[in-house]
């Protein structure tokens, strides 16, 4: 399967959607749960609920641009070589810059309240640094390439098992997945699309019906999360119902929307599109002082909080493509290699 650039910039896209609404889910207030409409609020788009499909949904999509094009086991280490550059590299590098931020902000005089924890302690070894530096990893949100860079390594054996095992394969393993945390599976099925599929067959598959019953699972999923107690951990199968729905709402949301010409990802602002990993790079420690300093300010009422709570990832967005800019009008060849070639 080779992706059309109707599918490239739906991708696109949606990436920057997708980030969005990672940052609503880091932009949670502890200060909020003693309010009943700010918690419910802040859960409604929390990891166990509306946002929670970001993650799923950038793993299918990298699975999907991995395998495209592959047609032979031969045609992995391209893509592997390739890989080192665009997600390994930035990661190496970014854990490094996450470090050093907060040594700054543990230095400098007035910003040390920023700090949720002093992540030094974890370099007590050399083993233990280089654990928590590039294992851990230092910069939390990186857990993402962390997994993302073991499944490219493993991509020929991902290769093999789709390739073989063809749709049981896939449906076998994403069954397990269902039951057991698993976020590779959601990688192998981008995987299994490329390899075994076609994304205008899918697009017929997941019909106006389909897309209609998964809404409103998704949504009422939501809800339900809302109204239940705060220490609640939804079970395994109910994570999985609300993934397998909310992906299909997402995906094919895009298609209606650029169907009614209320969206068209050709004629989207470049000046948004394209910055979604370097804002996903640069987003931690910033976000946190972003979060902190109103609060700090204008104190923690519910209003305040609620008003925050759904305007920072949006302020962060904005932070982050405006630095981002700069960095490319004056120092692109060290911007070009941060994000990855992008």
């Amino acid at each position: 399967m080779l992706i059309t650039p109707y599918y490239s910039s739906k991708i696109k896209v949606l990436n920057t959607v997708l980030i969005v609404m990672v940052l609503f889910i880091h932009s949670y207030y502890i200060e909020g749960e003693k309010y009943h409409l700010t918690l419910a609020v802040q859960r409604f788009f929390s990891g166990s609920a509306f946002c929670g499909v970001a993650n799923k949904l950038f793993f299918v999509s990298s699975g999907l641009l991995f395998f495209n094009g592959v047609n032979h086991i031969k045609d992995c280490l391209p893509k592997i070589i390739k890989r080192a550059r665009t997600i390994l590299i930035p990661y190496l590098i970014w854990n490094c810059i996450f470090v050093c931020w907060y040594l700054i902000l543990k230095i400098v005089p007035g910003v040390g309240s920023f700090v949720n924890s002093d992540i030094f302690d974890n370099f007590k070894s050399l083993w233990d640094g280089l654990y928590f530096l590039w294992i851990a990893p230092a910069s939390f949100p990186l857990w993402f390439l962390r997994d993302l860079i073991c499944l490219v390594l493993i991509s020929p054996l991902i290769y093999l098992y789709i390739k073989y095992l063809k749709f049981w394969g896939i449906m076998a393993y994403f069954i397990y997945g269902l039951f057991y945390p698993a976020y590779g599976i959601w990688f192998i099925l981008g995987g299994g699309i490329s390899l075994c599929y076609d994304l205008e067959r899918l697009k017929k598959l997941l019909s106006t019906p389909i897309v209609i019953i998964s809404s409103i699972v998704f949504i009422f999923g939501c809800g339900y999360i809302c109204i239940q107690p705060i220490n609640y951990i939804p079970p395994r199968t109910f994570d999985s119902v609300m993934a397998v729905t909310g992906l299909i709402m997402i995906w094919r949301l895009y298609d209606y929307l650029a169907k009614g010409r209320i969206l068209d990802g050709n004629k989207f602002p470049s000046s948004i599109v394209g910055y979604s990993f370097f804002i996903y790079l640069f987003h931690e420690p910033v976000f946190n002082i972003i979060k902190k300093l109103p609060i700090r300010i204008l104190g923690d009422t519910e209003e305040i909080v609620i008003f925050f709570f759904l305007f920072n990832p949006f302020l962060m967005c904005v932070v982050s493509i405006v630095v981002a800019k700069i960095m490319q009008k004056i120092i692109p060849g060290i911007y070009s290699v941060l994000v990855g070639g992008r």
